[in-house]
């Protein structure tokens, strides 16, 4: 890991010697790009989680998804593996992008969000459908935008936290981040360290501590960013993590000590020239990963190793202020000598996609167009098309188009099951949804609603092949539904009250199955419910913040036939917080209140999830 540390700070160095530029110039202004159009929703459903309160910022990915967004989030236990299902998608068919790059694994095709911290990043936008395809290959379902702190407000800031909590949990972080004549840095570590031997109830309803869960998990973040002059800046940024997780048994199992260890290294770096009316850039990543899986109780040794280099070309350009143009050339070459595999396995894909924006008289169109040269054969051309139209308060739109993802390293290459003869999956999706906003002095209300229809050919899952699991193409997925956000807040004199209620139907069956059992068909497929609410009642009273968080989440079908499910659940959060300021320096203190009512519940069959556990914290923030 000190390699890919050095490798930064030299990088980073060099930035800082380079040539003297007052940052208080700022670049050339430039249109709104298609990404941050799609963004804002207006040719989709989606879902703004906007700053993250600092009272949040010991926590993962994994705990912010699952309380504040519709999607089902897989977790198998606090800090360990946690993955998404967004409409009836599975994990693979949502894309985690960080500065338009895709942070899925080329190996499994997943992101672990309980391994990522929230302190890392001030917002999250959640893109649900078609639109989501615009960042590249895998996003069938939807797409998690990550964006991270910015210091453009301030020429010095440092922010400490530190947490305690149930289970032996201590976490703390640290942020700092200042700008000079040449350049702008920021730089973050996190740190947590959780013995997690929290109490559940087992079968015989005895209260239980969980065994062997301990958690380790350090993470760093720097970003250096030159402005070389009014047209040109370049930026580098490093992420690595470094994770110890032990693997707790599972419900029915007896003594484990398994555990997992991942070492990730992630570099990024862009280039970007503005013009009047365009806008260049120049984008490379290099991913360094490496899980490893150890039981000595089964005699397994699996060391996953990976290696990814990723370089983009694009180019934006607008022409009579109407029409917005971009263009993106983005290659795609991992490689890896896991022990799973019987020679050094890669995938090199290469992904030219084409955006069209066209706005007039209120009307506005997205047309996105995509082939991939996947091993020296082109793909079939996928396409999406969205309309746009907003009057005074509301706001209608719909988009088409057909989707298409390729699979995994694991699911052509991992042996015994791996499958070369995988065909893609792809299908069509469908979105129609209404914005609707009211405000006045006191009030302010928005209401959204969007239903969907997405059909999925080829589905690729593993399934039992006599003494292993293999990858198949088994079935023919039709997903649809029904969502809405309703958002009301309220200020009355030095009262501020914020009511947010988000809601998901779904159905997501198999429609057609390959050498399967003919009584699947029409069954609604596992760990997809049909109905997730999320309610939200924050109240802000002068420096004193409540917020009460409450999330239900429907029956989980746990075999293919529906014979068997998980039953519901409503888990109650409660926060509370004050803040006071001390010259430039804004101190909070917090307390949290997790699964308020204490409920026995699982997200994942005979993995046990907390009961009742409380943590208390302290920020420090100084800001010049």
């Amino acid at each position: 890991m000190k390699r890919f540390i050095h490798i930064y700070f030299i990088l980073s160095v060099v930035f800082i010697k380079g040539q003297s530029i007052d940052t208080s110039n700022s670049l050339k202004a430039f249109v709104k790009t298609t990404n941050s159009e799609i963004k804002n929703g207006k040719f989709s459903k989606t879902e703004k989680i906007p700053k993250l309160s600092e009272i949040r910022n010991n926590e993962n990915l994994s705990n912010i998804l699952e309380d504040q967004s519709i999607n089902y989030i897989k977790n198998y236990g606090p800090g360990n593996l946690s993955s998404i299902s967004s409409r009836g998608g599975n994990a693979q068919q949502t894309s985690v992008i960080y500065k338009d790059f895709i942070l899925n694994n080329p190996l499994n095709g997943i992101v672990d969000f309980s391994s990522i911290p929230a302190v890392f990043f001030n917002s999250i936008d959640i893109i649900y459908g078609l639109p989501s395809s615009n960042w590249g290959n895998g996003g069938v379902a939807g797409a998690v935008l990550l964006d991270d702190v910015s210091i453009k407000d301030y020429n010095q800031y440092l922010e400490y936290g530190n947490t305690f909590g149930s289970f032996n949990q201590k976490t703390n972080y640290l942020k700092f981040g200042f700008k000079n004549k040449k350049t702008i840095n920021s730089f973050k570590v996190y740190h947590q360290n959780s013995l997690n031997d929290y109490n559940f109830n087992n079968p015989n309803n005895e209260l239980t501590k969980q065994k062997n869960a301990a958690i380790k998990n350090l993470s760093y973040m720097g970003e250096t960013k030159l402005i070389i002059n009014e047209n040109n800046n370049l930026s580098l940024i490093y992420f690595g993590q470094n994770l110890d997780r032990e693997i707790p048994p599972s419900l029915f199992e007896g003594h484990t000590n398994a555990k997992q260890i991942d070492d990730n290294h992630r570099l990024f770096f862009n280039y970007s020239h503005f013009g009047k009316k365009n806008k260049l850039s120049v984008k490379s990543a290099y991913y360094n990963e490496k899980n490893t899986y150890l039981d000595s109780g089964r005699s397994i040794n699996s060391h996953n190793p990976i290696e990814s280099y990723i370089n983009q070309l694009e180019f934006k350009t607008i022409y009579d202020q109407n029409h917005n143009f971009t263009f993106n050339l983005t290659n795609s070459y991992s490689t890896s000598n896991g022990l799973n595999y019987e020679e050094k396995v890669k995938i090199n894909r290469t992904a030219l996609t084409g955006s069209y924006i066209f706005q007039n008289k209120g009307w506005n169109q997205l047309l996105n167009v995509r082939f991939i040269i996947n091993e020296r054969k082109i793909t079939p051309l996928t396409f999406s098309y969205a309309l746009n139209r907003t009057v005074n308060d509301k706001s209608i739109f719909l988009n088409f188009g057909k989707v298409f993802r390729l699979p995994s390293i694991n699911d052509l290459y991992w042996n015994p099951g791996g499958n070369i003869e995988l065909l893609p999956e792809q299908g069509y999706s469908s979105d129609l949804g209404l914005k609707w906003d009211i405000k006045t002095n006191n009030y302010q209300i928005n209401f959204s609603t969007s239903i969907y229809s997405r059909w999925i050919d080829n589905w690729i899952q593993w399934q039992p092949n006599g003494n292993y699991w293999s990858a198949q193409n088994i079935k023919e997925v039709w997903s649809r539904g029904i969502e809405t956000n309703t958002n009301l807040i309220i200020e009355y004199k030095q009262i501020t009250a914020l009511f947010n209620l988000k809601t998901a139907y779904n159905m997501s069956t198999n429609r057609e199955l390959f050498n399967e059992n003919p009584s699947l068909l029409g069954k609604q497929l596992t760990y997809c419910p049909h109905y997730k609410a999320v309610f939200k009642a924050s109240f802000a009273y002068k420096k004193l913040h409540l917020t009460y968080l409450h999330n239900y989440t429907g029956y989980r079908f746990t075999s293919s036939d529906n014979n068997y499910f998980l039953p519901a659940f409503h888990l109650g959060r409660l926060f509370l917080s004050s803040d006071f300021k001390v010259k430039n320096q804004t101190v909070k203190v917090f307390y949290k209140l997790n699964n308020l009512y204490n409920i026995d519940y699982q997200l994942i069959i005979n993995r046990p999830m907390p009961l009742i556990n409380q943590e208390i914290g302290l920020n420090i923030k100084i800001n010049k």
